[in-house]
């Protein structure tokens, strides 16, 4: 394309007359306009050894990897995501294509909580501890705590207190971020999501400890019903969760919803 030395629009090169203003194009005067190459946005990070390297565009991360130099477990992030991921885990990197960018992802911010009071001794009694899930997240989904089935400790007498859990849950649309801000640790931790009722459950997830003043991070979709069904965030809302837990002092029991 050119353009037109009198009126300034785009004409074809072969053009001798502009199709605008209808003067003739002399030779001397055509001007032809420099294509136009976008460049590929750089928004990729990659962590090797505590070193940060990026900006980057997807094409180059799947070079490096496709070249040695990044190894599947090569932490990679793109830019305005908060977790660091491994390449192998990922959608996309994993079968040798880059990923595409989620809508989903893409969004800035939290839904707020709002806790009620934890729940009585009398709802404790009922809670019972379930199916154990040890399948990995999907989705691109990750999980910090190894899932491992609840241990139970033998005991001459069955244990009758409560303990309100001094816990701090945030949900980021596809992550559960847990705080334990108690001074001792929680052991048997059962998480109860959408429970419709004291004696019934919802979607579970069981770890075998979370430990004091620190702070874990579970994907969505490693809660699961009875039949296998999995949670999922895009399709069903988060309304309520239950923690039930062992602790020093007795059952640990906390409970939450969003408003």
């Amino acid at each position: 394309m050119k353009k037109c030395p009198f009126c300034a629009e785009e004409i074809q090169d072969e053009a001798i007359v502009c199709k605008h203003c209808g003067r003739d194009i002399p030779e001397s005067s055509m001007v032809k306009t420099p294509p136009q190459h976008p460049e590929s946005p750089k928004e990729w990070y990659a962590k090797i050894n505590d070193q940060t390297l990026g900006p980057m565009t997807a094409e180059k991360v799947l070079a490096e990897l496709r070249s040695g130099r990044y190894s599947p477990k090569t932490k990679l992030k793109r830019e305005g995501d908060a977790y660091w991921r491994q390449a192998d885990l990922m959608d996309g990197f994993s079968d040798g294509k880059p990923p595409k960018k989620s809508a989903a992802k893409t969004q800035k911010g939290t839904r707020p909580w709002k806790w009620n009071q934890p729940i009585s001794a009398g709802q404790g009694i009922g809670i019972v501890v379930l199916a154990i899930i040890a399948l990995l997240c999907l989705g691109g989904l990750f999980l910090d705590l190894p899932e491992t089935p609840p241990q139970s400790t033998p005991s001459a007498q069955p244990q009758t207190s409560t303990v309100d859990l001094n816990a701090a849950i945030r949900f980021t649309g596809s992550q559960f971020v847990i705080s334990n801000n108690d001074n001792f640790d929680w052991t048997n931790v059962k998480f109860d999501l959408n429970r419709p009722g004291i004696f019934s459950s919802g979607y579970v997830f069981n770890t075998a400890r979370i430990e004091a003043g620190n702070t874990y991070t579970v994907g969505a979709m490693q809660f699961a019903k009875d039949d296998g069904t999995r949670f999922n965030p895009i399709t069903t809302k988060a309304q309520k969760l239950w923690i039930s837990c062992d602790t020093p002092r007795g059952t640990g029991l906390y409970s939450g919803k969003w408003q």
